[in-house]
């Protein structure tokens, strides 16, 4: 978590951050752990008061709100999946964590295309990267494909806003 794990009083490592509905909160990816934190933004922008939230992720790396910002997408690099967890309004908390889309090796990173048709997933140990079809209805990741190989162990996907570039 941030700050550390309150448990063993040791760092942990954050490896992403994504900022939730009209800048409310802040997700930061706890790598060593099995949670995400969760913090509020204050209106001088700092943050305080971080909490857990979602459980049973696997060494969480990489996180990506939808464009409607009500779930988050958590990679998982230690179980090779990806969560979409539903994100409460009134509090920020992660709930109903699930599983979706298949054929990932140690995701790091996902990123929403701009038009919200697909999702790209930067899949670390095959050092390639997967296309999967997003329902912007119910959130899922289907027909995952690889679209890119041979890369030199990538870690993170990001959509320049309002173009089709990838980075």
């Amino acid at each position: 978590p941030v700050g550390g794990d309150p448990a063993t009083n040791k760092p942990v490592a954050s490896t992403s951050v994504a900022v939730g509905k009209a800048s409310a909160y802040i997700y930061v990816s706890n790598l060593n752990s099995t949670t995400v934190s969760v913090c509020p933004i204050m209106t001088d922008g700092s943050i305080s008061n971080c909490g857990q939230s979602g459980n049973g992720f696997n060494a969480p790396s990489g996180l990506a709100l939808t464009h409607d910002k009500r779930a988050l997408y958590v990679t998982n690099q230690g179980s090779n999946e990806i969560d979409l967890c539903m994100i409460d309004k009134a509090t920020g908390q992660l709930n109903n964590c699930t599983p979706t889309g298949n054929g990932f090796n140690a995701p790091s990173a996902v990123a929403i295309s701009n038009n919200g048709q697909f999702a790209y997933v930067v899949n670390e140990n095959s050092s390639n990267i997967s296309i999967c079809q997003h329902d912007r209805a119910n959130k899922s990741l289907a027909n995952c494909n690889t679209i890119l190989t041979n890369l030199a162990s990538p870690s993170d996907i990001n959509f320049a806003p309002e173009t089709n570039h990838v980075y």
